[in-house]
């Protein structure tokens, strides 16, 4: 049975990638936010993982975080594992986020793919 995974990316070649990326090497059915507006209109309680970008138009990964985990109506949501996805690993706002949310994982983008679609899974078993 596949697992249901939350794509919030914004850059559509990376959409492509990583969506084929975890189709194959994970088995994953992937559905696809552009935004964090979108991933919060896209959230479901059958998902079983978010994994999310960091730099996006109008909703940023953080902002997203912070909505996701600041309003009552997600609360129902909190139960899903998120895993940031990117490259600005060393940044400030990024390191000030790793501490706000510590309930979240940050992966870096450039990573290899099939290790980084083995830590997605070993999140989700560990989450559980």
């Amino acid at each position: 049975m596949n697992q249901k995974l939350l794509l919030i990316e914004d850059d559509k070649a990376q959409q492509l990638v990583w969506k084929q990326v975890f189709r194959f090497l994970g088995d994953f059915e992937v559905t696809i936010a552009n935004d964090g507006f979108e991933g919060l209109k896209k959230l479901s309680e059958s998902l079983d993982v978010i994994v999310l970008d960091i730099s996006m138009p109008r909703m940023n990964g953080i902002d997203f975080l912070k909505e996701f985990y600041g309003k009552k109506k997600y609360a129902k949501f909190t139960k899903i594992p998120i895993i940031v996805l990117t490259v600005w690993i060393d940044d400030e706002e990024v390191t000030a986020a790793m501490k706000q949310f510590q309930q979240v994982k940050f992966l870096n983008k450039e990573d290899d793919r099939k290790k980084v679609v083995e830590k997605v899974k070993q999140i989700i078993a560990e989450w559980v």
